[in-house]
């Protein structure tokens, strides 16, 4: 798959799954098939696990949309990453985007009607995008020369939290859903500030960092919504 940076291994999938699920749905993950490439699994009612991409690409990513009814994910099937959809039992698969470099990490946004990805340009930049369901109306929120990744939506999906390095060391960084009033949350320079996700109360966002030892050697973290109160969260 296209690569992602380097200093973040929280979005590098691995032998360990990753569920999402909604209230209208089952749980979704991407892990290892038996062939040994990655492959989108759903875990059903019963307990069962059923293979829902089952080709030799690497598919991953994938995240179900609040009425349960779809998944979309990245696949290299095509060539570069690219986000691609499908009904919950596989059918009517559909790629979304076709950028020339890669585009990865999509996630729905909690109404359903956006989904947002981060791209890589030609010019090697990583940016985060959002796009309705049907791949139209892609757009860059970010528009920076830093890379800005790991995009995550608020709960209530009015705000965005994403990590960039575009003040010279990783931070998280929180905008609205338009891409507006981009803001430094952590502001530690000594640090690389990674992986953002909300809590379900969206009060809170908790992340990955090294701030308490070597570089690289992240720990988890929660802070305020508003950058405030961060405190180790292991």
């Amino acid at each position: 798959m296209t690569p992602m940076p380097t200093h973040t291994p929280a979005n590098t999938p691995t032998r360990t799954p990753t569920l999402t699920s909604t209230p209208a749905g089952p749980a979704v993950f991407s892990d290892w098939s038996d062939e040994g490439d990655l492959e989108v699994f759903v875990q059903n009612a019963d307990g069962s696990v059923t293979n829902l991409t089952n080709h030799p690409s690497a598919d991953a990513y994938p995240s179900l949309s609040p009425d349960g009814r779809r998944i979309v994910f990245a696949s290299d099937r095509d060539g570069p990453t690219r986000v691609f959809v499908m009904n919950i039992d596989g059918s009517d698969l559909t790629r979304l985007t076709d950028s020339a470099a890669g585009d990865t990490l999509p996630a729905w946004s909690p109404d359903g009607t956006q989904i947002v990805y981060q791209t890589l340009l030609p010019d090697h930049n990583w940016e985060i995008c959002v796009m309705r369901p049907d791949g139209s109306e892609q757009t860059n929120l970010t528009k920076d020369p830093a890379i800005d990744v790991s995009p995550a939506w608020s709960p209530d999906g009015t705000r965005i939290a994403f990590e960039t390095d575009r003040d010279g060391d990783f931070e998280i960084y929180v905008m609205s859903a338009g891409g507006l009033e981009q803001t430094n949350l952590t502001k530690d320079p000594a640090a690389y500030d990674i992986a953002p996700a909300w809590s379900p109360d969206g009060r809170q966002i908790i992340f990955r960092s090294d701030r308490d030892g070597q570089r690289f050697e992240y720990k988890r973290y929660v802070m305020s919504a508003d950058g405030s109160n961060v405190t180790p969260a292991e």
